[in-house]
């Protein structure tokens, strides 16, 4: 119990510490980013969507911000202490060998429908919360991603949106991605039960803007959805 108290107090704090982190927009989850070669901008060092990275360049990471610094000869830019990740650009990825970056939980405690109340539909609560034990993964792709980009999140607690694929939820992020303002995530979950579920994601205080955009009823219209599908045997 006292276990189950902590975690529900830290993802209630880290989701409370993204309202607050932002500074002129909602950011992403950060990658501090060498780039001598000005293969993303034409700065030497850049704070950029740390997934944007891992999917579009080729790159080598250290485990932390000092080694980037000794190893670039950089001094890192205000804002750097937000970065989950450090890398120096190689090259940029070809098109056709770009990643299709994805993440993936096992959540061993949580039937489907249960962790989906308590982490999708949030029906009781005013804000998306925040999950531990994410994993970067390729999707397109059989190659191992670098650890430091596969662990990124592993032992952080990441305010989330979540979207079952195929809802309304989820078809209003694409509007949204449409126009340019955010970039989903592919979601695999394994549950408890050996159950699946796929979902569309929306990380760091950029959550909280996205929940902010789409109409309460299109989650509650999904959670009905959900729970008239859901196939496990009632007992009396």
């Amino acid at each position: 119990e006292a276990y189950a108290w902590l975690q529900d107090d830290l993802r209630e704090y880290f989701s409370e510490k993204a309202r607050f982190s932002f500074r002129e927009s909602f950011q992403p989850p950060l990658a501090l980013v060498s780039d001598s070669n000005r293969l993303l901008s034409s700065e030497p060092v850049k704070l950029f969507d740390a997934l944007h990275i891992a999917k579009n360049y080729r790159a080598h990471y250290f485990e932390t911000d000092k080694e980037w610094q000794q190893k670039t000869l950089l001094t890192a830019p205000e804002g750097a202490k937000d970065a989950l990740v450090f890398c120096d650009l190689i090259e940029l990825r070809e098109p056709d060998e770009r990643l299709h970056i994805g993440l993936k939980l096992i959540v061993q405690d949580y039937k489907k429908i249960d962790w989906e109340e308590r982490f999708v539909y949030r029906s009781s609560q005013d804000r998306p919360s925040a999950l531990y034990g994410l994993e970067v993964i390729a999707l397109n792709s059989s190659r191992a991603l670098d650890e430091t980009v596969k662990n990124m999140f592993r032992e952080r607690y990441i305010p989330i949106l979540i979207a079952p694929e195929g809802s309304r939820t989820a078809a209003e992020m694409w509007r949204l991605q449409r126009q340019g303002q955010i970039f989903p995530t592919e979601l695999h979950v394994t549950f408890g039960d050996l159950r699946t579920g796929k979902y569309l994601a929306v990380l760091g205080t950029l959550a909280l803007q996205v929940w902010a955009e789409i109409l309460p009823y299109y989650r509650k219209w999904d959670q009905r959805k959900a729970q008239a599908n859901d196939d496990d045997p009632m007992i009396i």
